[in-house]
């Protein structure tokens, strides 16, 4: 039988997944986490990263723009191209 305590530490454990990141992401050269640099305009729509492929939203707290999170992940693109070739071969005979 579980208890309500374990029961509530099962559920904190299970971590909930990532949300994607909303706009562009932001990058200074290589630095990491760049969100004070941006305009209150373009805050809420841009998001840093923090290395290895993590990524947090930039958001506004007080009068700046600061790496407040939450983390998010970033949407990945797949693009598939498709090659064929045809071969013709003629043979004559004489």
């Amino acid at each position: 039988v579980l208890s309500l305590a374990t029961a509530l530490k099962v559920q904190r454990d299970v971590e909930e997944p990532l949300k994607p990141c909303k706009g562009k992401e932001v990058t200074a050269m290589g630095k990491k986490w760049k969100c004070d640099g941006l305009s209150l305009e373009d805050c809420p729509n841009s998001y840093t990263s923090s290395g290895q492929n993590t990524f947090f939203q930039c958001g506004i707290s007080g009068l700046q723009c600061l790496t407040t999170g939450p983390q998010c992940k970033v949407a990945t693109t797949t693009i598939t191209t498709t090659i064929t070739t045809t071969i013709t071969t003629t043979i004559t005979t004489t």
